[in-house]
């Protein structure tokens, strides 16, 4: 509806239709009218700097007579006709974008998501909220144990960190993953070589 909206306003701005414009103009519909290439050497183009008399009158003539199909005003010297102009194709390109977006987004049966299906499951979102109130206990945990805060009676920081692991892996398979008969096995996910979770 937004895009709808801009070309909408974007079309006001014209004293002329824009696909007699898109039909009749010589410019290159392919360039930007606000950045120049480096060598423009096309004589069509909004950029092109004519070096020779002749090119000169043939470009002031060609700019004529896209301001003419755009029902613009031909008065001025070249420089104030060609920046007329340009002001003409930036917002003509802006249309032709515009055009383009929303023949993108113009759905096609069965092609196009319902909002209500990219809306994520609470289930999945409770899920991954559980799982990052798990991992920070367990980093704060190992924090704890690294710093000597807990287990504090084992001296080695290898056999602390061991026994942390296997305490916490114990209380999630028979407690909570499984039971005394039925134990789960899950492993706390510790990387060895970074010593973290």
């Amino acid at each position: 509806r937004l895009h709808q909206e801009d070309l909408d306003e974007a079309l006001k701005e014209f004293q002329v239709s824009v696909d007699d414009i898109f039909e009749h103009t010589k410019f290159p519909l392919d360039e930007n009218p606000e950045s120049p290439p480096e060598n423009n050497v096309n004589p069509l183009s909004i950029h092109y700097n004519p070096q020779s008399t002749t090119e000169k009158l043939n470009y002031s003539g060609h700019l004529n007579s896209e301001l003419q199909v755009s029902k613009l005003a031909i008065s001025g010297n070249v420089s104030t006709r060609r920046e007329r102009l340009r002001k003409s194709l930036i917002l003509e390109d802006r249309v032709r974008n515009l055009r383009l977006d929303l023949a993108h987004c113009t759905p096609k049966e069965g092609s196009l998501f319902l909002i209500y299906d990219a809306i994520p499951c609470i289930l999945h979102m409770e899920n991954c909220v559980g799982i990052k109130i798990l991992t920070m206990l367990l980093v704060e945990g190992l924090s704890n144990v690294k710093d000597k805060r807990i287990l504090e009676d084992v001296s080695s920081e290898g056999l602390r960190i061991q026994t942390f692991l296997k305490t916490i892996a114990r209380v999630a398979n028979v407690s909570v993953l499984g039971n005394e008969e039925n134990p789960s096995q899950w492993v706390v996910p510790y990387d060895e070589k970074n010593k973290a979770i």
